[in-house]
């Protein structure tokens, strides 16, 4: 790619872009240095890595040139609705407020169904997880139960223990048959009617 470039007759605007994004990959994020620095820095850059090296790719892409370095950045999160407000930050806002919100009656519902685990022996991680699903299943009626329970079953793969997975998946099921019990979960909407 470097020969190519090099040897052009002409350059581009878009071959400019091109060379900088192959740079960028090949000599700084797989440089294992670069990426020690940023593991000095956090301890989670292993899991941020490809959303940082995505959203550097998509600046350089959105970058025209009329653009000159006083351009602001675009921000990280872009999903406005009509009326312009940010879905996934409203979503995220209500989620983080009513789990925080509901945090003990969750933690009640949670060390009853833990079999012959106290709250404080379960990973911290999974109790979060497990709150947030719950918040989902009773606070969100437009998301699916099986989707929530999928969701959180990733999340927990992802960031919690090995065992987390198999722990979330078993706890969700029987959190989903208490609430269904006791008519906590109403979903509305087309194909959600529980």
């Amino acid at each position: 790619m470097y020969a190519s470039y090099m040897n052009a007759p002409s350059s581009s605007y878009r071959g400019d872009k091109d060379i900088v994004l192959a740079m960028f990959s090949e000599f700084m994020f797989n440089n294992e240095v670069f990426t020690s620095i940023f593991e000095e820095k956090n301890i989670h850059w292993a899991d941020d890595i490809d959303t940082a090296a995505t959203l550097v790719a998509k600046t350089f892409r959105k970058w025209t040139f009329t653009m000159d370095d006083y351009q602001t950045l675009p921000p990280l999160m872009i999903n406005p609705d009509e009326e312009g407000e940010d879905l996934i930050k409203d979503f995220v806002l209500k989620l983080f407020r009513k789990t925080i919100l509901n945090s003990e009656e969750s933690g009640k519902r949670i060390a009853e169904r833990a079999q012959n685990w106290e709250l404080e022996r379960i990973a911290v991680l999974d109790v979060i997880i497990l709150k947030m699903a719950l918040c989902e299943f009773m606070e969100f009626p437009t998301i699916p139960v099986k989707v929530t329970i999928n969701e959180y079953i990733e999340i927990s793969k992802e960031y919690s223990t090995p065992r987390s997975r198999q722990f979330v998946n078993g706890m969700l099921d029987k959190l989903v048959s208490d609430l269904r019990e006791i008519g906590a979960i109403k979903k509305t909407g087309r194909g959600l009617l529980e």
